[in-house]
């Protein structure tokens, strides 16, 4: 499931960075593995629930915290996930980073402002900015604290061009 929706996203990245444009059949493609992969995860939950993150490596919660992320058709579901994932940020070293980035989608799908700053869309020239952040005097050491680097840091990626963005997605 984690590398169709990588695979997806790669195919996207690349248009971009070719095309500076996406396709209709690539959104729509994205769309339907994000829907796929919801699914397959929700029945996975069905049957093996909080015992599922508890006993999971941290390459198999990266790939739980991944799908879950890219499953904003089910708010429900993210927040379920988030939940659970709580009570291991102070066992598992990911576990932090996953938190936060998933707490901010959540927020931000909910139409509320995020704590970390993960989450970012376009102003009305096409650049990119921050969906909006509670108490941003207080960002850094929120990011800080759940192991994210700075935030002017993190802001430069999004300011890459497509292209760039690719080399540094390739790099990680």
């Amino acid at each position: 499931m984690m590398r169709s929706d990588q695979t997806v996203r790669l195919n996207v990245s690349t248009a971009l960075a070719r095309d500076g444009r996406v396709s209709k059949k690539l959104v729509d493609a994205m769309v339907s593995t994000d829907g796929e992969n919801t699914k397959r995860l929700k029945g996975i939950f069905r049957g093996q629930g909080q015992s599922l993150i508890r006993q999971a490596t941290e390459s198999e919660l990266r790939a739980i915290w991944l799908i879950t992320q890219h499953a904003d058709h089910d708010v429900k579901f993210q927040k379920l996930v988030l939940r659970l994932i709580k009570p291991l940020i102070r066992d598992k070293s990911k576990a932090k980073e996953h938190y936060a980035y998933l707490q901010d989608r959540v927020l931000v799908n909910e139409g509320k402002p995020q704590l970390f700053g993960t989450q970012f869309t376009q102003d009305k020239h096409g650049k990119p900015i921050p969906h909006k952040i509670r108490d941003p005097q207080y960002l850094d050491a929120r990011r800080r604290e759940f192991g994210l680097q700075p935030f002017a840091e993190y802001e430069k990626f999004f300011h890459l061009t497509p292209i760039q963005q690719l080399e540094e997605f390739e790099k990680n």
